[in-house]
């Protein structure tokens, strides 16, 4: 893995280095895993140009012009996808001392701490992740908005990244930040601009006020959380009305729609209202992925409703769950698994 992550940022740096100099890079390695099958690529070739890979291959002709690196025996490899991250939150390993930490972080730490985690990300081999919710329950802004731009800028060093802002959900469910707290801790309940909605037209207001304020992705809760302390995993959360707006609104904006959902009935309401992706999907049924529209999408070659499956029945055993977050985790998984 270190092997992975050196030759990678060799990748990143080159290329930047490449794009300043206006002069081709060539690396050159042992192996290169090209993703196209399990076979690793022998005498590697990989030409930069600028700040792009134009060409890599087996014993690819180098040009005249180009610097070239050799990296003798070792192993190169595409940057890979997370496709589900919070580079903006800081995961302590006690839940419940998370919980309370994110009451006294003030916004400016929060986006420092998200500085480190990009790094990090980078030199782990992650080169694209998909940043599905940053929230603050003290402040407004947009954290991971500030963090993409930033990279982008070339201010701070991270991966390319698709974020999602706040993400939208409705009172009392699992995006509610001020759920299980007691009634007006805060001051005042939440809103739109927290992505907090309610009604059809709600949720096209908060869909559009995200993608104004940056959103590159629309991400919502169309069920409870397996450590939430104030709803039901399995429970829907939007009613099929809502997620069509949401689904509707999003498209008319070019936004893909990936929604946060455990429960089986929110998953199938989710799919029939056109959603672009599931995360988690702990307890979809086969055969709601065998719904209708997944079909004809199928028969169209259409992309499919993506499912990301995260949460597993032993995580309950681990340090990082308080023991209240263990009873609902090992209550609800189990349950519900039945």
């Amino acid at each position: 893995m270190k092997i992975t992550s050196r030759i990678f940022l060799v990748f990143l740096w080159f290329g930047i280095a490449a794009h300043a100099a206006d002069q081709p890079i060539v690396l050159k390695a042992a192996r290169m895993f090209d993703g196209k099958s399990n076979a690793l690529v022998q005498n590697a070739v990989v030409i930069i140009e600028g700040d792009k890979i134009v060409d890599a291959g087996s014993n690819l002709p180098i040009p005249n012009d180009a610097q070239v690196i050799d990296l003798g025996d070792a192993t190169v490899s595409p940057g890979f996808m997370d496709a589900h991250t919070h580079l903006t939150a800081d995961f302590s390993g006690n839940y419940s001392e998370r919980r309370l930490q994110e009451l006294d972080m003030n916004v400016s730490e929060q986006a420092i701490i998200a500085t480190a985690h990009a790094r990090a990300t980078v030199d782990a081999g992650f080169t694209t992740v998909r940043d599905l919710g940053s929230r603050s329950v003290s402040s407004r802004e947009f954290v991971d908005v500030a963090l993409r731009n930033s990279i982008n800028k070339g201010v701070i060093f991270g991966p390319r990244m698709l974020v999602a802002t706040k993400g939208i959900g409705a009172t009392g469910g699992h995006f509610d930040p001020t759920s299980g707290f007691r009634d007006f801790l805060f001051g005042r309940e939440p809103d739109y601009t927290d992505g907090i909605a309610d009604g059809p037209d709600e949720i096209r207001k908060a869909v559009r006020f995200e993608v104004k304020n940056g959103a590159d992705v629309i991400k919502a809760a169309v069920s409870g959380g397996v450590l939430s302390l104030a709803d039901e995993v399995d429970t829907p959360q939007l009613t099929p009305a809502e997620m069509t707006a949401l689904v509707d609104e999003s498209h008319r904006l070019r936004k893909k729609v990936a929604v946060h959902c455990h429960g089986d009935e929110a998953a199938r309401e989710a799919i029939e209202a056109g959603v672009d992706s599931i995360e988690h999907g702990s307890f979809m049924k086969p055969e709601t992925l065998m719904t209708r529209r997944c079909r004809r999408r199928r028969k169209r070659q259409q992309r499919p409703v993506r499912k990301c499956f995260t949460m597993r029945l032993r995580w309950a055993s681990r340090f990082h769950l308080g023991r209240t977050q263990r009873f609902f985790h090992t209550d609800r998984m189990q349950k519900n698994s039945s």
